[in-house]
């Protein structure tokens, strides 16, 4: 798992915290990026339906269907499909964009380079960015930036976070109903 705060690096066994840049934090709060129905289906299967019907009532419905995923069975679809509403439906308060400069700072580089879509994070955001506390979520994109500088490279990447819980979060953060 990665720990993004405010702070320093430090790699420990499973749990890699690094530091990012304070200043780059963009939180959103609202619907924009809930999908509480998805419809996916193998190439050549079935469409399977997996509608979250708690977020669908609470946001109402926002629909995704793909049909061109190369799974075996349709059951691998419909797994593809609940894992998608797992991410995707529950809350509307998330991170658009955190950026970590790993340039001259070998653990961040490590991380940087080993962060996949959807691997754990834990953040530690600043409380100036629209709420406190901390979240447990996944990563949903990544953007690198890699620019060679004699013998080294300056590397930025810029991720955007969806949370599945928070810890200390005040009430008032979360999107009305």
């Amino acid at each position: 798992m990665v720990v993004l705060s405010g702070g320093f690096d430090d790699t420990t066994g499973d749990l890699w915290q690094i530091g990012y840049d304070i200043d780059s934090v963009e939180s959103a709060n609202d619907p924009v990026g809930i999908v509480n129905d998805h419809r996916y289906a193998r190439v050549g299967g079935t469409q399977q339906l997996f509608p979250h019907p708690v977020s669908i009532g609470r946001f109402g419905r926002s629909t995704r269907a793909r049909n061109d995923l190369i799974c075996t069975s349709d059951a691998d679809a419909l797994a593809v499909a609940n894992a998608g509403n797992d991410r995707e439906a529950r809350t509307a308060l998330r991170v658009e964009a955190v950026t970590v400069t790993a340039t001259a700072r070998p653990g961040a580089l490590l991380a940087v380079a080993a962060i996949g879509v959807h691997d754990g994070v834990w953040m530690f955001p600043p409380a100036a960015v629209g709420f406190a506390g901390a979240g447990i979520g996944q990563f949903r994109s990544m953007t690198h930036t890699i620019i060679p500088m004699g013998g080294r490279v300056h590397w930025t990447a810029t991720y955007a976070i969806d949370f599945d819980s928070f810890n200390d979060l005040p009430g008032a953060m979360l999107q009305p109903a």
